[in-house]
């Protein structure tokens, strides 16, 4: 992990700090459970998950993502990282884009669960 290694540090207040690792592994915790209902890393093609891991967000996994990188490089205060991850989070929101075009052609349903959900 470049957090590790990364060249521009700052020292947090332990209580900033601690947020971040909490952050961090809530964005796991969630990962996991959107994980254990779709039980694939694959294109799922069962029916719209509206329950669980998705009963407020739309997608958990790349949700997940974003408190992974954010918290993680405040737990480290690890500046370069925090910035790399916001650049390369970019990627993610093209791809959840594209995602979203294709649920709403599989599924009919779609357009309604956008409007209960957030991102």
């Amino acid at each position: 992990n470049m957090c590790h290694f990364d060249p521009y540090k700052i020292k947090l207040m332990p209580f900033i700090k601690y947020t971040g690792l909490a952050v961090c592994i809530f964005g796991i915790i969630i990962f996991l459970i959107a994980l254990f209902q779709l039980k694939t890393f694959e294109n799922y093609r069962g029916k719209l998950l509206t329950t669980g891991a998705f009963k407020f967000i739309r997608h958990p996994m790349y949700f997940s993502y974003y408190l992974w990188i954010f918290g993680y490089s405040v737990f480290y205060g690890a500046v370069a990282s925090l910035f790399a991850g916001v650049f390369f989070s970019a990627n993610i929101i093209y791809w959840q884009i594209s995602e979203e075009k294709l649920l709403k052609h599989y599924y009919p349903e779609y357009k309604d669960y956008i409007k209960k959900t957030l991102f």
